[in-house]
């Protein structure tokens, strides 16, 4: 393999979040990727509640590190500053650049 071994890992982050992260065993103290993860129940509603506001959760409501098979990686949140801005920067192509590439 041209990476090596790895480890992938479920963590608590400091804000009370499910992490799950990809470590890179020949260079153990750097985080490769990470996606915070959330629960599948909650994903499924989301389809049912569209109209309702949204509110984010506080670190005690936060969902309990249990049943890690219940989570799915939450795709609207976005780690790293640095993606928000690749983010940023594509959007501001508009789909026009991107459909001509």
């Amino acid at each position: 393999a041209l990476t090596g071994e790895y480890s992938v890992e479920d963590v608590r982050g400091e804000d009370g979040h499910l992490y799950r992260r990809l470590i890179f065993m020949n260079n153990s103290q750097l985080v490769q990727s990470e996606s915070r993860l959330r629960s599948a129940a909650t994903a499924s509603s989301a389809h049912k509640k569209k109209h309702k506001k949204k509110s984010k959760l506080s670190v005690s409501e936060a969902p309990a590190l249990t049943g890690v098979k219940d989570r799915i990686v939450d795709r609207g949140f976005l780690c790293c500053t640095h993606h928000e801005i690749m983010v940023a920067g594509l959007a501001m192509l508009g789909m026009d650049a991107i459909n001509n590439k």
